[in-house]
């Protein structure tokens, strides 16, 4: 396993207080980031199955999160926002709610985890400018 998988570790999802909520999870970014990286470019190794939880509960994590900011933006944003929600659920759907086993199905939940990380990312700081 590489190092920086090595130091990753994945945050609780249950019991997710409301969006916005001052008691919310602080969003790591470059935690999830070098999750992503991890997962999209080095080589397969017998940690899949633990990067694979980590994805999820990246995914889990991010998901209500950019909902709410997506909700409050407008435009291509908003559009763009809701697509890539819109996929990183059915992906959620089709795995069954757990962290997919195949090597397609891993690169799909990364590619996801890593768009809601940078809508997460321009969408908080757009917000913060209004």
């Amino acid at each position: 396993m590489t190092e920086a998988s090595e130091e990753t570790t994945p945050r609780a999802v249950h019991d997710e207080p409301a969006v916005g909520d001052a008691q919310s999870a602080a969003i790591d970014a470059d935690t999830i980031r070098r999750t992503c990286e991890v997962v999209l470019w080095a080589p397969r190794l017998s940690g899949e199955e633990r990067e694979a939880a980590l994805l999820l509960g990246h995914v889990n994590l991010l998901l209500p999160e950019v909902a709410g900011l997506v909700r409050r933006a407008r435009g291509e944003e908003q559009r763009t926002g809701v697509h890539v929600m819109g996929c990183a659920l059915r992906a959620l759907r089709a795995a069954g709610g757990v962290a997919p086993a195949d090597a397609d199905g891993l690169s799909d939940m990364a590619t996801y985890c890593r768009a809601l990380l940078n809508l997460y990312q321009q969408l908080s700081v757009e917000g913060d400018q209004r």
